[in-house]
């Protein structure tokens, strides 16, 4: 390198130049800190022209406008109106009533043959002793039928009569008006309709009827 006083050449390690003394090493230069860039005006001038647009803009959003009727019929248009439709009356169908359907008159209902006393002595052969006792308590309220001659006219009103069939039970009549009673004697003939109301087993069938109606011959 050259010597920066003499400007004769020296070796490059050389901290002196050896010919006129001077020194050969550059002093080191302070480091300035950086110098601060200044922000420029129109920057701030840009940034509150852009604000001051955003509050005109929030401002609009907030308060739209007059609210008065005037700036609303300006601003609203009118409805356009819908012509009318004519309703066409839907005509009403009448039901028609259906013709009356003849009712089938009932069938006559066959009359059950009315108990006799001659029943009861026939189920006595058939039946066995419980199905007897079964039958005597079903027995009470039915209504049967009776015709034989008279045994006795007992002083309570009650009448003994003797069945028409052959070795028929011994029926007890009761509930006779007493004027009835008087009436009767013995082997008169009486029949009539009662209803059952005890049918006992004792030396025979003892069948106790009271009697709804009679007719003495």
């Amino acid at each position: 390198m050259d010597c920066p006083s003499c400007d004769r050449s020296i070796p490059d390690d050389a901290n002196l130049c050896p010919y006129c003394g001077a020194s050969v090493v550059e002093p080191e230069s302070k480091s300035e800190p950086p110098k601060k860039r200044k922000v420029p005006v129109w920057v701030f001038i840009v940034g509150a022209v852009v604000l001051l647009c955003g509050c005109l803009f929030v401002l609009t959003l907030v308060f739209p406008g007059d609210d008065s009727p005037a700036a609303d019929s300006a601003q609203t248009p009118e409805p356009t109106p819908t012509p009318a439709v004519e309703e066409t009356a839907t005509p009403r169908h009448t039901a028609t009533p259906a013709p009356p359907t003849a009712t089938p008159s009932p069938e006559p209902t066959p009359t059950p043959a009315l108990l006799t006393i001659f029943d009861i002595r026939q189920q006595k052969k058939e039946l066995t002793d419980l199905q007897w006792d079964d039958y005597c308590r079903r027995l009470r309220g039915e209504e049967v039928r009776f015709s034989g001659k008279v045994l006795e006219v007992y002083s309570d009103g009650r009448v003994q009569i003797n069945d028409d069939s052959e070795k028929g039970p011994v029926v007890i009549l009761k509930q006779i008006p007493r004027e009835t009673a008087l009436e009767i004697g013995k082997d008169d003939r009486v029949e009539g309709i009662g209803t059952v109301e005890e049918v006992s087993v004792f030396l025979g069938i003892h069948v106790d009827i009271a009697v709804t109606g009679m007719r003495i011959d």
